[in-house]
């Protein structure tokens, strides 16, 4: 006599909730673990270097969550990693595109492709824009104010360094000394 299945009872226990929903639940929860699935994917290809089989399955993820941001900043990794800097610049500004305001995240991101590609002009306006909004670190703003003295441009001054905040000028001016005139 052959041998009959028997489930476990915790088989039950997680088939019981897919029988209980209505077909646009149980569509949407596949859809977000075949979203997740492409996502895990991208990111074990990106950590091995495997840039072209991560745009793959980042592409996948991206198109099933069109609302996602995610999906996207790996795909533009992968899209930099992948030596192809255009499309990730496109696919951040994408990204860009769905989030309200100005995300910080993307926004050194964009940056760092602008210098990267050589753009200086969109890298500097980019990041004071950021600087404007109080968003970037000390350490940037300095490497910010280095870039614009490499390309000889100058815009006003960050709000964080005036000298009413003290930050910029700890000692008082002094008098600039001068010989006495002998009349």
């Amino acid at each position: 006599m052959p041998p009959r299945f028997f489930p476990r009872p915790w088989t039950l226990v997680l088939l019981l909730p897919l029988a209980c929903k209505d077909p646009e639940t149980a569509a949407a929860q596949k859809q977000a673990v075949q979203v997740q699935n492409s996502l895990s994917e991208g990111r074990d290809a990106l950590k091995q270097g495997q840039y072209v089989r991560a745009i793959s399955a980042l592409r996948k993820a991206a198109n099933a969550a069109p609302e996602s941001v995610e999906p996207l900043l790996l795909l533009a990794r992968a899209h930099q990693g992948a030596g192809n800097p255009g499309a990730a610049i496109l696919t951040l500004k994408q990204a860009e595109g769905l989030l309200p305001g100005t995300d910080t995240v993307i926004q050194k991101q964009l940056a760092d492709l602008f210098l990267g590609e050589g753009q200086l002009a969109p890298a500097i306006s980019t990041l004071v824009s950021l600087r404007d909004e109080g968003k970037l670190s000390n350490e940037d703003i300095l490497a910010l104010a280095r870039l614009q003295a490499r390309q000889g441009t100058r815009t006003r001054p960050s709000p964080r360094w005036s000298a009413s905040s003290g930050s910029a000028r700890t000692t008082p001016r002094r008098r600039r000394w001068r010989p006495k005139s002998s009349s």
